[in-house]
């Protein structure tokens, strides 16, 4: 029987492969929680744009609503009308129902002098200011804690509270 002895070469490689086995499974394990902390950051901030374009749409339904209400109110000969569209908006941009409201935003209305009369005639206009508070989404408090790590100030592009406003004119025939 011949004994058939391999080179040392290929023995050295064969040792250096049994010592790299489990290797890939480790570098997976690291690579995926990379890969899935980038994903759920890109999706948690997208969920904030959509927040954000929602927030934004409410106020403007407001805005709308309140126009509308201020036109009808005219035709009765209401008093306050601002105040009225104003309350009627901010019922649309963010109804008291909880089902309704399910976003949980607050809304305010201000009966406001129309910034952009300048002169002739006393326009007036209302202001619907719809605000989200972001602080208690689990995902963006996470994101937040994270962006703690490369500064202070890392952690301002996850904004607190969303925002959004629309100012509607309620003409000066509408007004009382």
């Amino acid at each position: 029987m011949t004994r058939f002895v391999l080179p040392r070469a290929v023995a050295r490689s064969r040792a250096w492969k049994i010592r790299q086995r489990g290797v890939a499974s480790i570098e997976f394990g690291l690579t995926i929680l990379l890969l899935l902390l980038v994903f759920f950051g890109i999706v948690s901030y997208g969920a904030l744009f959509l927040a954000k374009q929602m927030v934004s749409h409410a106020a403007g339904e407001g805005a709308r609503a309140a126009l509308a209400t201020a036109q009808r109110g005219r035709d009765a000969g209401g008093a306050g009308l601002a105040t009225v569209a104003g309350e009627a908006g901010c019922r649309v941009a963010s109804p008291p129902d909880e089902g309704a409201n399910w976003l949980g935003t607050v809304c305010t209305a201000t009966p406001q002098a129309c910034p952009w009369n300048t002169g002739g005639g006393a326009g007036n206009c209302v202001s619907i200011a719809v605000t989200y508070d972001t602080t208690g989404w689990p995902l963006l408090n996470t994101m937040r804690g994270l962006a703690q790590l490369f500064g202070p100030r890392a952690a301002g592009f996850l904004p607190a509270q969303l925002h959004a406003a629309a100012i509607v004119q309620i003409s000066p025939e509408l007004s009382p």
